[in-house]
């Protein structure tokens, strides 16, 4: 199984798996907070929003399947 607490990166020229560990939120305010921060740059694709870890049981943020759509008017 996937370990919730680790992000995927990259393959290693071995063909080994390279991660790295995910930032923990104490609370869902303190997640949700940095995610609207994510949100607002502009070269985001999909809406980050917080979840509850059922691993380490702190609170991460991800992307959901929403999609956000910006349009260049010129």
């Amino acid at each position: 199984m996937r370990d919730p607490c680790k992000k995927f990166l990259y393959i290693d020229k071995d063909g080994n798996p390279v991660y790295k560990n995910k930032i923990k939120y104490n609370t869902k305010a303190e997640a949700r907070e940095k995610a609207n921060e994510l949100n607002s740059q502009e070269h985001v694709i999909h809406q980050l929003s917080p979840y509850l870890c059922p691993k380490c049981h702190k609170w991460h943020i991800g992307r959901s399947s929403v999609e956000t759509i910006r349009y260049n008017k010129n």
